[in-house]
């Protein structure tokens, strides 16, 4: 295979590395992030699409392996007097909360030394989501992959079924997981660090400076090099946004290194629903020569929704290319592990991104080979090229024979002479593939057979950003000014919690403080019933009430027991509804970020609740309340869904629950005044009505759930 990188095509520069070495699976990788950035001195950089501060370092019983991520950080800043540590990570949507951190920028900003800086990334269209996953310490030493230092991804080259210590956080189990980086060391660190800072900067409008030298950076001793001195390139997928251009260095360069391996391709990923990069897989396989083409991907997708959705454009590609391969030449697999006395197999989760060809080319990054990563996500990914029969050819080879012993359960000498007997790397794969830990064959009869349509791809699978930008300029901050709108935000919060401490102050320490007592109370709420202005009194209470995070619930009970069921009813809606417009537009107000620090570990449980269904969640939480009436409003108001959703989805949930509670203070007040036979029986009944239909209503939320 020729030498195919070229910077300004199909990557973005070429950096000189002194040394390479490809990690797989999470002990690996977690053990050199662990040796690299304990040598930071100045800057570390993690840019990613997750972490979790909560996540072991190490697995074993003993005192040493107990350290998390968020741990180690803090020691490290701690240790250091002149690092700053700093955290990229996406600002995802609140579909992906149940499988992160809750509020990881509590842990990893708040939570931590004031060194540790965390930010959430949302500079991008529409639909897409920041993808690269990159380490840089000190602009000496880097780690660019597939890998985000997050939940469940922690395994062994073994994949055991049953290994104890893969389990999360929370103590559960989760299947074997199978993902691979890159750990590199010289110039091209510096380079991935000037991507990263690059990032830093639109996201948050904050520029941050370049380490000085890289004295001190030393290569980790357990830590084997696979190369040395090599050029690297750098390929990213960056979507049109904000006046930048699009970058779509990934794709060509995907499509240019199939055209041009002559032996194999060799791939992993996690997924295969790429448009483009089908057509340039069918047309290797098609006519008489060409080269092998091996992937290794999945046996399922993560969940019903990415099953149903992209597994099902998986089908698509899998049959479009068993069909094209009149040759033989295509082999897609996915790894299975099985254990003595188990019945059944366990798939290992192929989450790596990898292309290897002719023993002379290698690709390690964050990119699927599905659409969104051709142009809609941003990417990272290194690409490496030698010649054949150069020294570093060898550590190519022996890279692909590790990844293909791991997931064939014997050695790297056993597939590396197997490949050389058999001169196949499809027919190596047959003679080796009968152990338990084994490849088992993805193009079965069943995807031949079945009839399928690629019509529906660019709306489940986008290539490009969907142009909704007037949009999204109302709900992300402009880069240049997200560094002034941080600011801004914390002092909206601040001015927020003076004025609620302003009012709580004049009510405690003035002659406010003298309308609490019972008489008065008593005599205020008679004036207030009587006067013609009685519905603007009470519409005043609901909104300062709404400021004060009063119950909403009690005001509703006090209006009631003040006036007839029908303007208690009424004046009650209306309070409500001005409170709700009231901290609606003052969380929109204030922003994201500031009610994220504010509302603090509710916030994900509240967002997700509104986000799904607009009008519906709103009901919803109004129904069943979850959070405290004014949090509601301020989640709601900086999540930043339509006004009118919001005003209609709170007017539907809360009918039903001022009527419910105007009608019981009304009999409770006819029982007090009359305790006879009937307001009794009355009562009873209405509060076991109650108290069965929000039994059920909650029981029937909770299944939907």
């Amino acid at each position: 295979m020729k030498k195919i990188l070229r910077p300004g095509d199909n990557c973005w520069c070429l950096a000189h590395a002194e040394r390479v070495a490809f990690l797989v699976d999470g002990e690996a990788i977690f053990s050199a992030f662990e040796k690299a950035a304990a040598q930071a001195r100045r800057s570390l950089l993690i840019v990613g699409w997750d972490i979790d501060s909560r996540v072991k370092l190490k697995r074993s019983s003993s005192d040493e392996c107990s350290v998390t991520i968020g741990s180690f950080l803090e020691n490290l800043v701690i240790r250091n007097p002149e690092l700053e540590i700093h955290i990229l990570i996406w600002d995802y949507p609140v579909i992906y909360a149940l499988d992160r951190e809750p509020l990881p920028i509590f842990n990893l900003d708040w939570k931590t030394h004031r060194r540790i800086h965390l930010s959430l990334d949302s500079q991008h269209p529409i639909g897409a989501c920041h993808h690269q996953k990159i380490v840089v310490v000190d602009d000496g030493l880097a780690l660019a992959g597939g890998f985000d230092l997050s939940n469940r991804r922690w395994d062994t080259p073994q994949h055991h079924p049953d290994d104890p210590q893969r389990i999360d956080p929370l103590g559960k189990p989760y299947p074997p997981f199978h993902d691979v980086q890159a750990l590199v060391q010289g110039p091209i660190a510096g380079k991935l660090g000037e991507l990263a800072r690059e990032r830093w900067f639109r996201a948050t409008g904050s520029r941050l400076p370049t380490p000085e030298g890289r004295r001190g950076i030393e290569w980790p001793e357990s830590v084997a090099v696979d190369m040395t001195n090599i050029a690297i390139g750098i390929v990213r997928t960056e979507p049109a946004f904000k006046n930048r251009t699009e970058v779509r260095e990934v794709q060509r360069l995907f499509i240019q290194s199939i055209a041009a391996a002559e032996k194999y391709i060799y791939i992993e990923n996690q997924y295969l629903t790429s448009r483009v990069l089908l057509e340039a897989l069918l047309n290797r396989l098609g006519g008489k020569s060409g080269p092998e083409i091996i992937i290794i991907l999945p046996k399922s997708n993560t969940g019903w929704l990415e099953e149903n959705t992209m597994g099902q454009l998986r089908r698509v590609v899998l049959q479009s290319l068993a069909k094209a391969d009149d040759q033989g030449r295509l082999g897609i697999f996915c790894p299975v592990v099985g254990a003595s006395g188990r019945q059944t197999e366990s798939e290992v989760r192929i989450h790596s991104k990898v292309m290897i060809a002719d023993d002379t080319f290698v690709r390690i990054g964050s990119a699927n080979l599905n659409n969104r990563s051709m142009g809609l996500d941003t990417e990272c990914d290194l690409a490496l090229e030698t010649a054949p029969g150069e020294s570093e050819a060898i550590g190519v080879i022996g890279f692909r024979n590790r990844l293909l012993g791991e997931h064939l359960g014997v050695s790297p000498e056993e597939v590396g002479k197997a490949i050389a007997d058999q001169r196949s790397l499809l027919k190596a794969i047959n003679l080796l593939n009968v152990k338990d830990h084994c490849l088992e064959n993805l193009i079965s009869p069943q995807i031949l057979e079945e009839t399928f349509t690629t019509k529906e791809i660019a709306l489940i699978d986008p290539e490009q950003p969907i142009k909704l930008d007037l949009m999204m300029d109302q709900m992300v901050v402009p880069a240049q000014d997200a560094a002034e709108n941080s600011r801004s935000a914390k002092r909206k919060l601040v001015f927020f919690a003076l004025a609620v401490l302003l009012l709580l102050s004049l009510w405690r320490f003035t002659p406010l403080k003298e309308y609490l007592d019972t008489e008065t109370l008593t005599f205020l709420a008679i004036s207030v019933r009587q006067s013609p202005l009685a519905w603007l009194y009470v519409f005043f209470a609901y909104v300062v009430g709404g400021l004060l995070f009063f119950p909403v619930t009690v005001l509703i009970v006090v209006t009631s027991a003040l006036f007839s069921p029908l303007s208690g009813f009424f004046f009650s809606l209306a309070g409500c509804l001005g409170s709700a417009a009231l901290t609606f537009a003052i969380g929109h107000w204030m922003g994201r970020d500031t009610i994220r620090h504010f509302a603090g570990g509710r916030l994900n449980r509240i967002s997700k609740q509104i986000a799904r269904k607009g009008i519906l969640a709103i009901g919803a939480v109004r129904l069943v309340p979850i959070a405290p009436f004014t949090l509601v409003n301020l989640v709601a108001g900086a999540s930043h869904i339509r006004f009118r959703d919001f005003f209609l989805g709170t007017l539907a949930g809360m009918v039903p629950g001022i009527a419910g509670l105007t009608i019981v203070t009304d009999r409770i007040r006819a029982f007090l005044s009359e305790p006879g036979l009937w307001n009794t029986l009355l009562l009873v009944a209405l509060l076991l009505l109650v108290g069965a239909g929000g039994y059920f209503l909650k029981k029937r939320l909770s299944r939907q759930e």
